[in-house]
């Protein structure tokens, strides 16, 4: 029904909403059958995401501002509703439903990087024309930014004490840190290559002293 009354994004949004609600249904009433098929229905959720050209920069494209974002905040709004329904609800099922709400945590923030990255992306994509340093900008802004964002991982997996979410911080800055040296080392210069050297300098420091520091907790 969601399929034939929607089209694009608000088809997505509702598929969402419903594959959520039936996980959650399952859930609930300990129906294991409900909850692959709200996973399965999520699937198809993702991959109907993607195909709408999740990658590609649309004509008069507004950062921030458009159904592409508005879409995967749902996606990634009902994963985290669903993670907290299982560490709530899920303490009779296998492992305490530990896989679950690992690969719910995990899911959310890798969509959260994705869209981040296309978003900034397509920023500079579309101002490539008219400004030289637009590419050199974009992969500094995505060092800068994935630097920032595996940093905030790694303290929110500390004062949490949840392992995958610092697995998935420790991943994303090794990602950002062949990048830096593969790819910006051989295209940035100037002030960009300062900055992008200057900030992920500081975000590896900043997250090897919270480990040593408290690593007490974490072990």
């Amino acid at each position: 029904a969601i399929g034939l009354q929607f089209d694009d994004w608000w088809a997505v949004v509702g598929w969402a909403i419903e594959a959520g609600a039936v996980v959650w249904v399952g859930l609930r009433s300990r129906r294991e059958w409900m909850r692959l098929g709200g996973a399965l229905l999520m699937v198809v959720t993702l991959v109907r995401l993607f195909s709408l050209g999740f990658f590609d920069a649309p004509s008069g494209f507004t950062m921030v501002f458009n159904a592409r974002v508005g879409a995967t905040l749902v996606i990634v709004a009902v994963f985290y509703a669903l993670a907290a329904a299982h560490q709530r609800w899920g303490r009779e099922l296998s492992d305490r439903a530990a896989p679950e709400i690992a690969t719910l945590f995990v899911g959310a923030n890798v969509l959260t990087i994705l869209l981040m990255s296309t978003e900034i992306s397509f920023f500079w994509q579309l101002r490539a024309e008219a400004d030289a340093t637009a590419n050199l900008a974009r992969l500094a802004s995505l060092s800068f930014a994935w630097g920032l964002y595996g940093t905030a991982l790694i303290v929110i997996g500390i004062v949490r004490r949840y392992a995958p979410i610092r697995y998935l911080a420790i991943a994303l800055l090794l990602v950002t840190v062949g990048k830096v040296f593969l790819v910006d080392l051989n295209q940035l210069g100037g002030i960009y290559r300062i900055i992008g050297f200057v900030g992920l300098g500081l975000f590896l420091l900043l997250a090897s002293w919270l480990y040593q520091r408290y690593k007490s907790v974490i072990l």
